[in-house]
């Protein structure tokens, strides 16, 4: 049985649409299925050194197969195809980043995975995309 994903979809380095394009044709590949993407926003910079060129950011909702540490494990080689370092730091200038949002209703806590993502009410960047499947009710929202 699948399970509805939420990936915050974000970027700031090359052909930031074309990654996004890839990560959707990735995903896909993987398993994943009912694939849709919200509109692109720019946005500021959250957290880098000043100068830190603008992000683009998005919210992709599909469905999964499989465990969400493997659409983990998924998310991050995607990103290594994307040119990001496997081993990256935090606040930088990425060309793709992916962030598992929400996984069905499950509540995930483990050294590696957090779900739902803890930071999703304070980044306008994430909440501005997402709300464009807040028109197609969904009972995640309740959350």
């Amino acid at each position: 049985m699948s399970e509805v994903f939420y990936l915050s979809v974000g970027g700031n380095l090359g052909d930031v649409p074309g990654h996004f394009a890839f990560a959707m044709q990735a995903l896909k590949k993987a398993g994943a299925c009912d694939l849709e993407i919200s509109p692109i926003y720019q946005t500021e910079p959250v957290g880098c050194p000043p100068d830190t060129p603008d992000f683009l950011n998005a919210v992709i909702r599909g469905a999964w197969p499989y465990s969400a540490e493997e659409l983990l494990r998924t998310c991050q080689a995607i990103e290594v195809q994307c040119g990001r370092p496997a081993d990256h730091p935090h606040w930088v200038s990425r060309t793709l980043d992916l962030d598992i949002l929400f996984f069905g209703l499950q509540k995930i806590q483990t050294p590696t995975l957090t779900i739902p993502h803890p930071l999703i009410r304070q980044r306008e960047f994430v909440l501005r995309p997402l709300s464009h499947f807040l028109e197609k009710t969904s009972p995640l929202f309740e959350i």
